[in-house]
């Protein structure tokens, strides 16, 4: 799975930029006191970390 997503630059570079995404908005969550802003930055948390799962399980199912 690793030498996989390693050995397509596009697919690295993709991953990392949506980490550091979601690290972004993590950063953004815990920075804020607003629970309505908080809650937001939850959802959108979450939407991006099942985005990033389904990229990383079509990659992977791809390659096999």
């Amino acid at each position: 799975m690793n030498r996989a997503l390693r050995s397509d630059n596009a697919s690295v570079k993709e991953i990392n930029s949506a980490i550091n995404n979601i690290a972004e908005l993590n950063v953004a969550k815990n920075s804020t006191r607003d629970s309505e802003v908080k809650q937001a930055l939850e959802q959108e948390i979450e939407q991006k970390e099942l985005d990033l799962k389904k990229y990383i399980l079509e990659k992977i199912i791809f390659t096999l």
